[in-house]
Protein backbone atom coordinates (compact mmCIF):
# COMPACT_ATOMS: atom_id res chain seq x y z
CA UNK A 1 0.00 0.00 0.00
CA UNK A 2 1.26 3.16 -0.67
CA UNK A 3 2.02 6.76 1.51
CA UNK A 4 -1.05 8.33 -0.07
CA UNK A 5 -3.37 4.86 -0.30
CA UNK A 6 -2.74 5.31 3.86
CA UNK A 7 -2.93 8.90 4.27
CA UNK A 8 -5.95 8.67 2.94
CA UNK A 9 -7.02 5.57 4.59
CA UNK A 10 -6.27 7.03 8.11
CA UNK A 11 -8.27 10.62 7.24
CA UNK A 12 -11.56 8.53 6.29
CA UNK A 13 -10.76 6.60 9.92
CA UNK A 14 -10.79 9.90 11.04
CA UNK A 15 -13.70 11.53 9.81
CA UNK A 16 -15.74 8.37 10.33
CA UNK A 17 -14.95 8.87 14.57
CA UNK A 18 -14.59 12.89 14.47
CA UNK A 19 -11.55 13.00 15.01
CA UNK A 20 -10.64 16.38 14.39
CA UNK A 21 -6.99 16.68 15.39
CA UNK A 22 -5.96 13.67 13.78
CA UNK A 23 -7.88 15.34 10.15
CA UNK A 24 -5.76 18.69 10.80
CA UNK A 25 -2.90 16.65 11.05
CA UNK A 26 -2.85 14.96 8.07
CA UNK A 27 -4.42 17.93 5.89
CA UNK A 28 -1.44 20.02 7.00
CA UNK A 29 1.28 17.12 6.88
CA UNK A 30 0.00 15.09 3.67
CA UNK A 31 -0.92 15.06 0.11
CA UNK A 32 -4.49 14.52 0.32
CA UNK A 33 -6.61 14.51 -3.11
CA UNK A 34 -10.13 16.08 -3.67
CA UNK A 35 -11.94 12.69 -3.91
CA UNK A 36 -10.96 11.74 -0.69
CA UNK A 37 -11.72 15.24 0.59
CA UNK A 38 -15.01 14.41 -0.40
CA UNK A 39 -15.47 10.95 0.69
CA UNK A 40 -14.42 12.34 4.32
CA UNK A 41 -16.98 14.77 4.39
CA UNK A 42 -19.65 12.01 3.30
CA UNK A 43 -18.75 9.90 6.21
CA UNK A 44 -18.47 12.88 9.01
CA UNK A 45 -21.70 14.17 7.54
CA UNK A 46 -23.07 10.67 7.76
CA UNK A 47 -22.37 10.44 11.28
CA UNK A 48 -22.64 13.84 12.56
CA UNK A 49 -19.07 15.18 12.95
CA UNK A 50 -19.84 19.24 12.48
CA UNK A 51 -16.20 19.97 13.54
CA UNK A 52 -14.94 17.81 10.70
CA UNK A 53 -17.12 18.75 8.01
CA UNK A 54 -15.82 22.60 8.96
CA UNK A 55 -12.60 21.43 8.94
CA UNK A 56 -12.63 19.37 5.70
CA UNK A 57 -14.70 22.18 4.26
CA UNK A 58 -11.53 24.56 4.31
CA UNK A 59 -9.55 22.17 2.23
CA UNK A 60 -11.78 21.81 -0.48
CA UNK A 61 -11.37 23.41 -3.58
CA UNK A 62 -14.97 23.08 -4.55
CA UNK A 63 -17.22 24.66 -1.58
CA UNK A 64 -20.15 24.49 -3.09
CA UNK A 65 -19.71 20.59 -4.30
CA UNK A 66 -18.34 19.92 -1.03
CA UNK A 67 -21.31 21.53 0.90
CA UNK A 68 -23.57 19.78 -1.49
CA UNK A 69 -22.30 16.78 -0.63
CA UNK A 70 -22.16 17.04 3.13
CA UNK A 71 -25.75 18.52 2.82
CA UNK A 72 -26.99 15.10 1.00
CA UNK A 73 -25.21 12.46 3.58
CA UNK A 74 -26.29 15.06 6.63
CA UNK A 75 -30.14 14.20 5.14
CA UNK A 76 -30.13 11.10 4.07
CA UNK A 77 -28.66 10.03 7.71
CA UNK A 78 -31.12 12.61 10.37
CA UNK A 79 -27.73 14.14 11.06
CA UNK A 80 -30.39 17.71 12.03
CA UNK A 81 -27.10 19.91 13.37
CA UNK A 82 -25.16 19.54 10.30
CA UNK A 83 -27.88 20.23 8.09
CA UNK A 84 -28.66 23.40 10.26
CA UNK A 85 -25.07 24.02 10.29
CA UNK A 86 -24.86 23.93 6.56
CA UNK A 87 -28.09 25.75 5.26
CA UNK A 88 -26.61 28.74 7.67
CA UNK A 89 -23.05 28.50 6.09
CA UNK A 90 -21.95 31.87 4.08
CA UNK A 91 -20.99 29.83 1.11
CA UNK A 92 -23.70 27.95 0.16
CA UNK A 93 -26.23 28.53 -2.77
CA UNK A 94 -29.78 28.46 -3.21
CA UNK A 95 -29.09 25.75 -5.92
CA UNK A 96 -26.61 23.32 -3.88
CA UNK A 97 -30.10 23.70 -1.24
CA UNK A 98 -32.43 22.74 -4.13
CA UNK A 99 -30.76 19.85 -5.75
CA UNK A 100 -29.77 18.37 -2.22
CA UNK A 101 -33.20 18.03 -1.16
CA UNK A 102 -34.36 16.92 -4.89
CA UNK A 103 -31.85 14.19 -4.65
CA UNK A 104 -33.19 13.37 -1.20
CA UNK A 105 -36.40 12.95 -2.48
CA UNK A 106 -35.82 11.08 -5.06
CA UNK A 107 -34.18 8.25 -2.62
CA UNK A 108 -37.17 8.87 -0.33
CA UNK A 109 -39.69 7.88 -2.77
CA UNK A 110 -37.66 5.14 -4.09
CA UNK A 111 -36.06 3.36 -1.22
CA UNK A 112 -38.81 3.72 1.62
CA UNK A 113 -41.98 5.36 -0.09
CA UNK A 114 -42.59 7.59 2.38
CA UNK A 115 -44.70 10.01 0.85
CA UNK A 116 -46.21 12.02 3.33
CA UNK A 117 -42.50 13.44 4.56
CA UNK A 118 -41.88 14.31 0.73
CA UNK A 119 -44.59 16.23 1.23
CA UNK A 120 -43.63 18.17 4.64
CA UNK A 121 -39.69 18.75 2.81
CA UNK A 122 -41.57 19.77 -0.43
CA UNK A 123 -43.88 22.18 0.77
CA UNK A 124 -40.80 23.49 3.19
CA UNK A 125 -38.54 23.79 -0.06
CA UNK A 126 -40.86 25.04 -2.37
CA UNK A 127 -38.98 28.23 -3.06
CA UNK A 128 -35.56 26.46 -3.33
CA UNK A 129 -36.75 23.44 -5.39
CA UNK A 130 -38.94 26.45 -8.18
CA UNK A 131 -35.72 27.63 -8.34
CA UNK A 132 -33.78 24.94 -9.34
CA UNK A 133 -36.28 23.23 -12.16
CA UNK A 134 -36.20 26.90 -13.36
CA UNK A 135 -32.40 27.15 -13.58
CA UNK A 136 -31.90 23.08 -14.12
CA UNK A 137 -35.09 22.40 -15.95
CA UNK A 138 -33.72 19.44 -18.07
CA UNK A 139 -31.78 17.72 -15.21
CA UNK A 140 -34.44 17.92 -12.52
CA UNK A 141 -37.18 16.42 -14.52
CA UNK A 142 -34.66 13.81 -16.27
CA UNK A 143 -34.09 13.23 -12.32
CA UNK A 144 -38.09 13.26 -11.88
CA UNK A 145 -38.88 11.30 -14.99
CA UNK A 146 -36.64 8.56 -13.63
CA UNK A 147 -38.33 8.09 -10.45
CA UNK A 148 -41.37 8.28 -11.65
CA UNK A 149 -40.71 5.29 -14.50
CA UNK A 150 -38.62 3.26 -12.16
CA UNK A 151 -41.80 2.72 -9.44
Amino acid sequence: MSELDTTQDNLLDAARRGDVERIEHLMNNSEVTQNCILDALRLAAKEGHIKCIEHLMTHSKNTSLSISVALNYALLNGRVKCVQFLLTHPKIRRIDIAASFIAVLIILFQKYKLYLLVVVILAICAPYVVEYLTLNEKLAISQLRYYFLSV
